[in-house]
């Protein structure tokens, strides 16, 4: 299976992913669930576009949905940075409208 990773814009200011890349690796936390024989490859990590981005009318982030079934991604992480924004429901609602599914969740 093939997964990506949304983080927070504003964290990754401040933030080099390695915790998120960490418990990838080690497949533990959110990653637990995909075990030893279902290994998931990483295909992507993007932030999510600012809290300023209007959703529905982003190009940038309409490319990013493109680009993200184009590469075959079948689940994307939200970030445990990003888990917890107010506007995670209207990420979770974009790419499931895409046929991706999601977990909240990393590290």
């Amino acid at each position: 299976m093939k997964i990506a990773i949304m983080n927070c814009m504003n964290t990754s200011r401040s933030c080099v992913a390695a915790a998120c890349f960490r418990a990838y690796a080690a497949g533990t936390n959110a990653f637990a669930a995909y075990g030893e024989d279902d290994r998931a490859q990483l295909a992507g990590f993007f932030p999510c576009g600012g809290c300023d981005m209007v959703i529905e009318s982003d190009e940038g982030f309409a490319k990013k949905l493109d680009k993200l079934k184009t590469e075959g991604v079948q689940r994307v992480h939200i970030s445990k940075c990003a888990s917890g924004c107010k506007r995670v429901q209207d990420f979770v609602k974009a790419y499931e409208g895409k046929g991706i599914e999601v977990v909240l969740g990393t590290h």
